[in-house]
């Protein structure tokens, strides 16, 4: 017997890359982002949620002097387009989390990109001055203590309107 709510809900593919180096807890933080979406997206349905981390430019963080957290999120959200094959008509999402530096303008930062719409080189973006930390070495206590920043962060990013538009990495912020 099927659920009336679920067969009214629409299919979201989710692709994520939680950029962080291996002292993070990422499967808590993947966890985590799964739990959220299917709480406080319930016009959704989870169809597909696949760690996209392949995808990412520099992935043994020899960063350059002018990479910063946003490119490198958008860098990897086009990698991601390129080399996914999304062949079907659920709605699909990349969401990129990471820490970093934003040029010369903040360092130790928190960032989360999110593009709802893969095939519009668009994103909504959020910059935390608060660095996520979630470590493996943690307990399970500072792990959810240290999640409400990850909650917060994620809140305000769907209620904001902080897009980044992005074509051959010439993003501009509107």
């Amino acid at each position: 017997m099927s659920d009336i709510h679920t067969e009214e809900k629409k299919k979201l593919d989710v692709y994520y890359c939680i950029d962080f180096n291996q002292d993070f807890d990422i499967n808590y933080i993947e966890y985590y982002l799964s739990v959220y979406l299917n709480i406080y997206k319930k016009s959704y349905v989870i169809n597909k949620f696949q760690n996209c981390a392949n995808c990412i430019k520099n992935k043994n963080n020899n960063k350059n002097e002018d990479d910063d957290v946003i490119k490198r999120g958008l860098i990897t959200f086009n990698n991601m387009y390129k080399n996914l094959k999304m062949k079907n008509s659920n709605d699909t999402w990349f969401i990129y989390i990471s820490n970093g530096d934003i040029q010369n303008i903040h360092k130790n930062v928190f960032v989360i990109l999110i593009n709802q719409n893969p095939c519009i080189n668009k994103c909504m973006y959020i910059i935390n001055k608060t660095e996520l930390c979630i470590l493996k070495t943690h307990s399970k206590e500072v792990k959810m203590c240290n999640s409400k920043l990850l909650r917060n962060t994620l809140d305000e990013i769907f209620i904001s309107n902080k897009y980044i538009t992005y074509s051959n990495l010439k993003e501009t912020v509107t």
